[in-house]
């Protein structure tokens, strides 16, 4: 059970390693779009904010269901964009299983991106 454990961990590891990288190569290439990038992150921040507080009991699993179904939704319209294709994919598969630490992990990793563009405060 631990080896599993520590397996998916590495591997969820490397994703979000290889995804970082996949943003970072691909920026040069061509400018990234920073009003997709702040919706990726608004997308993504949605998500993992109404799941912790779904968690908390504070909203109800409706209500959460809802802000889920818009994040996914409008992620989906921004796997056509190359440089955000990666995070993207990743967000969405963290969606599908539930997993808010990936979705806070994302929400800062594209926080941090944006201020590397001169967005987000």
């Amino acid at each position: 059970m631990i080896g599993r454990l520590l397996r998916v961990s590495y591997r969820n590891s490397l994703l979000r390693l290889l995804s970082v990288a996949v943003i970072a190569a691909a920026s040069p290439a061509r400018a990234l779009d920073t009003a997709k990038l702040d919706q990726a992150r608004s997308a993504v921040a949605e998500a993992a904010t109404v799941s912790r507080a779904e968690a908390r009991g504070q909203v109800t699993g409706v209500y959460a269901d809802g802000v889920r179904e818009g994040a996914r939704n409008n992620l989906q319209k921004l796997l056509k964009e190359p440089e955000l294709k990666a995070v993207v994919g990743e967000a969405l598969r963290a969606l599908d299983v539930g997993d808010v630490e990936a979705l806070a992990g994302l929400q800062a990793r594209l926080t941090a991106l944006e201020r590397a563009h001169g967005r987000a405060g």
